[in-house]
């Protein structure tokens, strides 16, 4: 029908009905923008927080092999010290004060001093601190193979220290006790004493033990690859990432700075006067 021929109420009705057309597009239009908003702001949250937990457990889980690989460490020196140990204990005690003594005690030095290792705790706090988020994601399994390792870590160090101290006791009991103990050497001392003698038994055992640790630790972590989806070889590149020096346009200070001891005589901002019986 031509638009000239409508009578004026049906014109003002086509008017109304074009713009509640429009009204509604514009409402459709900022509803469908406001939803497709609202989506890839959750999309783009879910990839933030999928990073972060990523970079997270990136962290946890070169922070566990970083320890493996200091107890490798500890595990070749356990290696020689077994070594020595079986050939101290072979020696006949009779023929021990015959030896040349700077020789033997040098190497008995090699297991008598146990290096002491520990691990920084500071990412095991953070993930402690993190613990609901991960919770909240659903990653049980992650948590429980962590936990493992870390629990591990903790009874690891505990024993290790322990096994140190123990030596160190034996050590300084000759030390400051020798006449308690036969021979006329430190070397033969030491090896008279029957609980010294018990520690170098136990050094292969201690070995085995530490190897095992080793082997369980690196097994709940690779289990937390496969939970996360991480190879090993992503996870040895983050950690070589992590340790690598940045480099910058200063001087690394050294471990410690001593400087020359003040002298006496170029001190003069502090005067006392002499008493009156010195006058």
């Amino acid at each position: 029908m031509d638009e000239k021929a409508k009578t004026p109420k049906e014109q003002k009705k086509d008017k109304r009905h074009n713009f509640l057309s429009q009204m509604w597009t514009i409402i459709l239009g900022t509803t469908i923008s406001l939803i497709v908003t609202i989506v890839a702001a959750q999309i783009l949250e879910r990839n933030h927080r999928a990073k972060d937990r990523r970079l997270s457990a990136m962290m946890v889980m070169s922070n566990i092999e970083s320890y493996a690989q200091i107890l490798e460490a500890a595990y070749a020196y356990m290696e020689h010290a077994d070594t020595v140990s079986a050939w101290l204990l072979d020696l006949p005690l009779d023929k021990v004060d015959s030896f040349d003594q700077d020789s033997l005690l040098s190497l008995m030095d090699e297991v008598m001093y146990i290096p002491i290792f520990v691990y920084d705790k500071t990412t095991e706090s953070i993930f402690s601190d993190d613990i609901e988020t991960w919770k909240n994601m659903g990653n049980f399994q992650f948590i429980d193979n962590v936990g493992k390792c870390f629990s591990n870590m903790h009874t690891i160090e505990e024993e290790w220290t322990a096994f140190s101290e123990e030596m160190d006791e034996v050590r300084d009991a000759v030390l400051y006790h020798p006449e308690q103990y036969p021979g006329s050497s430190w070397g033969s001392k030491y090896l008279n004493n029957p609980v010294f003698r018990q520690i170098l038994r136990n050094f292969h055992n201690r070995r085995c033990w530490l190897q095992n640790k080793i082997e369980k630790i690196r097994y709940h972590n690779y289990v937390n690859m496969v939970t996360i989806g991480i190879t090993e070889q992503e996870l040895l590149e983050f950690i070589e990432m992590r340790e690598k020096e940045v480099e910058v346009d200063r001087e690394k200070p050294g471990d410690i700075i001593y400087t020359p001891n003040i002298n006496p005589d170029s001190i003069n901002t502090i005067h006392i006067p002499l008493s009156k019986t010195e006058n």
